[in-house]
């Protein structure tokens, strides 16, 4: 979000409709108008391409438990995340998908959000950390355990102690807590969960979360600033599902 200066911001309200403006001009915080409008203003512009629609004209609605959905029949899925200094926007031709991504803070969550919203094994495992290293781990399981949760349709209601993100080098694979139910597949269904973990920049962890498709995702990161610029991007992949894994647990 740095990368927008004021004289673009500007332009943003008009890649917007009125409920979305209007619902951003009622945020009494200048920061959170920011956030708002960037993000708003990125999700159209991304959707608006494989639409081949102006911005604006995109509508959308909420379900029951609030996830924003594009109306029509087009089948794209989307999610959306951000936070200081990024906004992630994921979009795929079918399939549900969830996307988190977090700053990285130097102070130490994982004695108290972890041990309120982390499994058992997830928890023993940052204890186990050299405090140096401890923060990084915290915001690599956060980030996968709330896309999973939005991949889902749930978010936070699903509750995070109810299934395990198992990290290891190179890996991440999805796991139900100790006597939790099953996980991926929603609706009471088991299947295919995708986790892939990223490193956008040095300062953030961002996770996507793909369910029950065949094969691996392919994903595809570009840089956007909406009305402005866009290159190729390359962030580092820490950790994602193996092939081989999906396929034992479809």
């Amino acid at each position: 979000m740095a990368a927008v200066g004021e004289d673009r911001l500007g332009r943003y309200p008009a890649l917007l409709d009125v409920t979305d403006r209007r619902w951003v001009e009622r945020l009494t915080r200048p920061e959170y108008q920011r956030e708002q409008l960037v993000s708003r203003a990125l999700l159209r512009t991304v959707l608006a391409r494989y639409l081949e629609a102006p911005p604006e004209t995109l509508r959308f609605r909420r379900t029951e438990r609030g996830r924003p959905e594009l109306l029509g029949e087009s089948g794209l899925r989307f999610s959306l995340s951000h936070t200081d200094g990024l906004v992630a926007c994921v979009v795929a031709a079918g399939g549900e998908l969830g996307v988190d991504v977090e700053r990285l803070r130097p102070n130490d969550l994982s004695a108290t959000v972890g041990r309120r919203y982390f499994s058992a094994a997830e928890r023993e495992r940052l204890d186990a950390l050299p405090a140096e290293l401890r923060a990084g781990e915290f915001f690599s399981y956060w980030v996968l355990k709330e896309a999973y949760t939005k991949a889902r349709g749930l978010g936070l209601s699903m509750g995070l102690r109810s299934f395990t993100v198992r990290l290891g080098p190179g890996e991440a694979v999805l796991e139900p807590a100790a006597g939790g139910p099953e996980v991926a597949g929603g609706d009471g269904r088991p299947g295919v969960c995708w986790l892939e973990l990223l490193e956008p920049s040095a300062e953030h962890r961002l996770g996507i979360a793909v369910l029950n498709t065949p094969q691996a995702p392919r994903v595809v990161s570009r840089w956007i600033v909406p009305l402005g610029s866009e290159a190729p991007a390359s962030p580092r992949v820490i950790a994602r599902t193996p092939p081989a894994v999906a396929r034992r647990e479809a």
